[in-house]
């Protein structure tokens, strides 16, 4: 019995469990970078959750809003899912008083 690896057999190493199992994914379709041309014009929006344990504060859940056009990321904590629609107005009204911009688009990721 070997209680080594021969190295010159490392090439030649074949598992047929490790074949079998071999996890292959599509790749994403490719994206035009051009999706939007101003700030606000096209936001991204994720809701993830419910987390355990869960947050000091008690949030759940967690809400990812990302400008197309920055690339800002903008995070939100949220104790229930029932909260998104109030937190994404006021998202909605303060970056759109500070910038003078209205959202055009929301896509859902």
């Amino acid at each position: 019995m070997k209680d080594y690896i021969d190295i010159d057999d490392v090439n030649d190493f074949n598992c047929e469990t490790c074949d079998i199992s071999e996890i292959t994914r599509k790749t994403h379709p490719n994206v035009d970078i051009n999706q939007s041309s101003e700030i606000l014009e096209l936001l991204h929006g994720d809701l993830g959750g419910p987390i355990q344990p869960k947050s000091y504060g008690g949030a759940k859940y967690f809400m990812v809003l990302v400008d197309d056009f920055s690339g800002l990321y903008f995070t939100y904590f949220l104790k229930n899912k029932n909260e998104v629609f109030d937190v994404f107005s006021q998202f909605k009204t303060k970056y759109e008083n500070l910038t003078d911009k209205k959202s055009k688009k929301i896509e859902n990721r």
